[in-house]
């Protein structure tokens, strides 16, 4: 499926489809990436998958307000409240000890998670869109011609794909 443009009628369809365990391409703040729900395993490894991450490397997490970092984070220090409170929302990504119940494929076993809020009214409009957070593996614009010829692809439930972005049109 191929969302072109963000607006209050596309934004159900890409909650429905993060929530169904689909994988979103879409633009940040500071660059592009590749989201979905970072509680479903099989999400995060289909980011890993089309990314080539590898394994023992973590995804950071994006969130759509300033509160929802504690369903990610069980441990944070004085110095990670006091950035947060000073440099969100912008282009800084925190690291704190992750919460018990986020999949061990999102940390790479490191037990620690980054945690980002954008500085960008439609990325966090997306993110709320998607389930309040998303995983998130960034990338630079050559990676859509990688994944031009998955554009129409849908392998099953939880499979589509979803380019969003304004400014991006896929390569032919």
């Amino acid at each position: 499926m191929i969302i072109p443009r963000t607006d209050d009628s596309s934004l159900p369809r890409i909650g429905d489809a993060i929530k169904g365990g689909g994988v979103i391409a879409f633009r940040t703040d500071t660059f592009y990436g590749l989201g979905a729900d970072p509680f479903n395993r099989s999400a995060v490894q289909r980011i890993k998958d089309l990314k080539g991450r590898e394994e023992h490397k973590p995804i950071l997490v994006l969130i759509s307000t300033q509160d929802q970092f504690t369903r990610f984070i069980s441990e944070r220090s004085p110095v990670f409240d006091l950035l947060a409170e000073k440099f969100w929302p912008g282009p800084l990504t925190l690291i704190g000890r992750a919460a018990d119940s986020l999949p061990e494929d999102l940390t790479a076993g490191t037990k620690t998670v980054g945690v980002r809020l954008p500085d960008d009214d439609r990325v966090r409009t997306l993110v709320q869109a998607g389930r309040y957070a998303e995983a998130l593996e960034a990338f630079k614009q050559p990676f859509f011609q990688r994944l031009q010829p998955l554009k129409n692809w849908n392998g099953g439930e939880g499979t589509s794909i979803t380019f969003h972005d304004d400014d991006i049109v896929p390569a032919d």
